[in-house]
This record gives C-alpha cells, sequence and structure tokens, in this order.
C-alpha cells in the first residue's frame, strides 16, 4: 500500500456577511385613509378601490377588481366617492353641495 502524504492543500475559506439597514419611521407619512369609487348600473352598484398603484418601469400591475356594493340611499348621485378616514368602521360619501363645499354623509364602507 502506498502511503499517505500529509494534506498540504486546504479548502479557501468561506466569509458570508451581511448587511442590513431600516429606517426607524417611514421616508413619507402614510396615510391609513381609504377611498372608492362607486358607480351604478340599472340596480347594481360596484366599487372600485381608489389605490394608487406604484409599479416599477416596465412591469404589469393590476389594481383590485370592482367589488359589488349595497347601493346606499345617501348617494345620489354616480360616480360617488366613498372614504375610510384612519382606522373608522363607518364610511363617508363626499356629497358636493349646490355651493360648492363638500359635506360627507354616513354610508357602510364596501
Amino acid at each position: 500500500m502506498a502511503a499517505h502524504l500529509p494534506r498540504r492543500v486546504f479548502a479557501a475559506p468561506f466569509v458570508l456577511t451581511l448587511a442590513s439597514a431600516c429606517s426607524p419611521e417611514p421616508a413619507h407619512p402614510v396615510s391609513s385613509d381609504a377611498s372608492w369609487f362607486v358607480s351604478k348600473s340599472g340596480d347594481t352598484c360596484q366599487a372600485e378601490s381608489n389605490v394608487d398603484i406604484q409599479c416599477p418601469k416596465g412591469a404589469s400591475c393590476n389594481p383590485p377588481p370592482p367589488r359589488t356594493y349595497e347601493c346606499p340611499a345617501a348617494i345620489t348621485k354616480y360616480p360617488a366617492k366613498v372614504v375610510r378616514h384612519g382606522q373608522a368602521t363607518e364610511c363617508k360619501v363626499e356629497v358636493t353641495t349646490q355651493d360648492g363645499t363638500i359635506r360627507e354623509d354616513p354610508v357602510p364602507c364596501p
């Protein structure tokens, strides 16, 4: 049998460096408000989320599809904008009055 020669070549060292950075606060204020555009066709209403979709250049991003929404009596003119402020459980419909001011009437959230 041949004599074993001592090992003279060692494996290259493996070094893994991880770096992470995070910010305790967002770079810009985050709003917890939500809004929908409500449209009516016949007796059926649909609420479409008013989400500002930010897509990377060349990417295809889809907003959520409209959902069926019970037509509230408070909405008399369509399309209408329904908003939820903060963590509220009730939404408001924005109604423009004849003098041009905006009033918010309570409606169920979509």
